[in-house]
């Protein structure tokens, strides 16, 4: 076994220690809702963007397509399908998550 030293030589800055990252066990990966597919959550997903888009949002039905859309969002995101690679393009597929009150009920 060995150790990585930071020895720190006259004049030289030492160097940073490797972050460590830390992995999650036994996230449980959500499954659809019966009657739920997902070209089902894709139109949900679309009609949220298209709500999102108005001037006058109707926020009850902003919240309904978001708690329709809670499990393929988790899928897509535990599974790293295309889309979700970053926040920010996560925020692109689904605008309501900008929203207070979606943050906090998401949390």
């Amino acid at each position: 076994m060995t150790r990585d030293l930071n020895v720190e030589v006259e004049g030289q800055e030492p160097e940073p220690a490797e972050p460590k990252i830390k992995k999650r066990k036994g996230t449980a990966v959500p499954v659809l809702d019966e009657g739920e597919t997902n070209e089902t959550t894709k139109e949900h997903t679309r009609q949220l963007q298209k709500e999102m888009a108005k001037g006058s949002r109707n926020y009850q039905l902003i919240k309904q397509l978001m708690d329709l859309t809670y499990k393929y969002r988790r899928i897509s995101i535990v599974d790293g399908l295309p889309g979700t690679e970053s926040v920010s393009k996560i925020l692109d597929i689904y605008p309501a998550l900008q929203l207070v009150t979606e943050v906090s009920s998401n949390l």
